[in-house]
């Protein structure tokens, strides 16, 4: 598979007293790829134990495995008769979303309910504001597995992403702190609720002691559980997104759950 993952052409909208939508921004004919989704995957035994978290909310399963999407993958609406096929890829840790039919521009956009299991919502988005910009992708990241890449110019003080973070209760926490995918979750300031999973990109950020993004910026209207990234310099394209993991923090010293590379 040669497919880049970026996102384009979606857009994600709230409906009322519903699950946030994915909807299309431009026609999409039968069998055109609608979405490549990075993803997180799995074993067996990290598998039961996400179960028993929010994580299983925004999953889909492949071969007893949970795979956790990043980008739009998990909040696409579930229906008994969707408009798209989802593939999913664990070796090259891809999900693809394809058309099955044609959709039309402005069109809400469905999978199998047996790949997506949405629960209730925990939030509401303000569409007057930006959730994931059209301006990243996630590839391999020189000895680091996958990252986050810039396709265009970004400059100092501009956000490249502000998105939603699904959060874990403390006990949930728990329950993966010894998982690979405790490496993709994010700290929250609730004492209640103290990590996530970040809508967008964000879950597939590395670390640098030399960053050039800062994924926690408090701006107006942003709530608790949303991460701001502001660019900390002027960015050219095909830049990787970096940030301190640990900023203030003798890193050998600290427990992470996982390494820094």
């Amino acid at each position: 598979m040669d497919i880049e993952m970026i996102v384009k052409d979606i857009e994600i909208r709230s409906i009322s007293n519903m699950w946030a939508s994915v909807r299309a921004k431009r026609d999409f004919s039968k069998g055109e790829i609608i979405e490549v989704c990075p993803i997180a995957v799995l074993n067996q035994d990290e598998s039961r134990l996400a179960e028993k978290t929010y994580l299983k909310n925004i999953s889909c399963r492949y071969k007893r495995r949970l795979v956790v999407p990043g980008g739009y993958g998990s909040v696409y609406l579930p229906s008994g008769d969707p408009n798209t096929d989802t593939e999913v890829y664990p070796a090259e840790r891809r999900m693809i979303i394809r058309a099955n039919r044609k959709i039309r521009e402005g069109k809400h956009i469905f999978v199998d309910r047996g790949v997506f299991s949405p629960s209730e919502p925990k939030w509401e988005y303000d569409e007057a504001s930006p959730w994931c910009s059209e301006g990243l992708i996630v590839k391999p990241s020189p000895s680091r597995g996958l990252g986050t890449f810039t396709t265009r110019e970004f400059k100092k003080g501009e956000y490249a992403e502000i998105c939603h973070l699904f959060s874990l209760t403390r006990k949930q926490s728990d329950l993966l702190k010894n998982t690979s995918v405790n490496g993709f979750m994010y700290a929250l300031g609730s004492r209640n609720r103290i990590s996530g999973w970040a809508i967008g990109y964000p879950c597939f950020y590395n670390h640098s002691d030399e960053p050039n993004i800062d994924p926690w910026n408090e701006i107006e209207s942003i709530e608790e559980d949303h991460l701001a990234v502001k660019v900390l310099k002027d960015l050219g394209p095909n830049t990787e997104l970096v940030f301190d993991y640990l900023p203030g923090y003798k890193k050998e010293k600290k427990d992470l759950g996982f390494k820094i590379k």
